[in-house]
């Protein structure tokens, strides 16, 4: 609503229509690109990038579903090695 209300004075009423409809979208588009979606990620930063602890009983629980990925960099001692 911000982005017409800007426009539609500037372009007066003998612009086309059809390029007002477009040149209102871009405005949205940038206005959304560069200072709301911004915004949202700074006061969601927490929220969006939170510290998670990881315990010794997980990283087993990992290891053991993919044992060739295992944090040590051995393999499980119920695996087997593969050429």
């Amino acid at each position: 609503m911000l982005v017409p209300a800007i426009l539609k004075p500037v372009l007066g009423p003998n612009f086309p229509q059809i390029l007002a409809a477009q040149l209102i979208a871009v405005g949205i588009v940038i206005l959304v690109h560069w200072v709301a979606m911004p915004l949202l990620v700074k006061v969601a930063h927490n929220w969006l990038y939170q510290k998670t602890k990881v315990s010794q009983h997980s990283l087993k629980h990992i290891a053991d579903l993919n044992p060739m990925r295992c944090f040590s960099g051995e393999l499980p001692k119920n695996a087997k090695a593969t050429k």
